[in-house]
């Protein structure tokens, strides 16, 4: 056997820089008007489920036998619940590198991929027929607890994929172009599946619903395909933790917490999410108890 024949390099196996070549970590070409387009359509995943939602309190009310009120009620816990939901879905997805499959499957796509599954499952649920008012009030609640929230991951694509400003507002234009342009084919769409069902039909929703989030799933394949993000080096975690405990022990402090450590520790999650509430309170000038 040849002595000089090179032995083949081991593969790294410690669960953090055996990811960093993976696809989603490598840029793929300039980002121009295709790219910038190819990011711009996971928006269609809510554009999916907003135009057939749209005909949700007339569905409730006349084929559901929910009352007004009872279709109130089920709209604004959503919405409640969705808001509470987003204060802390964006620091999770910050946060994901910690963990061996947020480093695998990359902080932001990994959660594409859980959209997937949410559009194909989620919104199809609310348009069952003859169930009684806290099935409703369910499904809604946890449509609404992720379509604002699953989103926000792929809001900070952009940072991510160029540190030019002017390539990040151009692609934050074309999102907006993008946005604008299937809402208004979507409802174009929508009106006519309406109107090849007869009148008061309520399969038509359902179908209808189906139909735009198996649409919604290619969108979101070409935003996967077409899109990358930053791998967290080892170092940058240590630095961002440094930075964290740092900020914690601060907000501990301006809110008077006299031990805001324990055992070397950061706050504990309790006391984190009650600033975090307080916090969000004081934007309503509301006072806590």
């Amino acid at each position: 056997m040849d002595n000089n024949t090179k032995k083949p390099q081991s593969v790294l196996h410690d669960g953090w820089d055996e990811y960093k070549n993976r696809r989603i970590y490598k840029p793929r070409g300039k980002i121009g008007l295709w790219r910038s387009i190819g990011y711009s359509s996971f928006y269609f995943y809510q554009t999916a489920i907003w135009t057939v939602t749209a005909y949700l309190a007339f569905f409730y009310t006349q084929f559901c036998g929910i009352s007004p009120t009872g279709t109130a009620v089920i709209m604004v816990s959503g919405r409640i619940i969705s808001t509470l939901m987003s204060l802390v879905i964006g620091k999770f997805s910050d946060s994901l590198y910690k963990y061996r499959i947020g480093r695998k499957y990359g902080r932001r796509h990994i959660f594409m991929l859980g959209t997937i599954l949410y559009v194909l499952i989620c919104p199809p649920l609310l348009w069952i027929t003859g169930l009684n008012f806290w099935y409703y009030l369910l499904t809604h609640s946890v449509l609404l607890m992720f379509l604002a929230t699953l989103n926000l991951p792929w809001y900070g694509l952009p940072n991510e994929m160029t540190d030019s400003f002017d390539k990040r507002t151009y692609m934050g234009t074309v999102r907006g172009v993008f946005g604008a342009v299937v809402g208004s084919g979507a409802a174009l769409i929508m009106g006519e599946i309406l109107n090849s069902y007869k009148q008061n039909d309520p399969h038509v929703y359902l179908v209808a619903q189906i139909f735009f989030s198996v649409i919604a799933v290619f969108f979101i394949l070409i935003t996967y395909f077409t899109t990358w993000e930053h791998f967290v080096t080892k170092d940058e975690a240590k630095r961002a933790e440094t930075l964290i405990e740092k900020e914690d022990e601060a907000d501990a402090a301006a809110h008077g917490d006299t031990n805001p450590t324990v055992a070397g520790k950061s706050p504990k999650t309790k006391k984190k999410f009650s600033h975090l509430m307080r916090d969000y309170l004081s934007t309503f000038k509301i006072s806590p108890v």
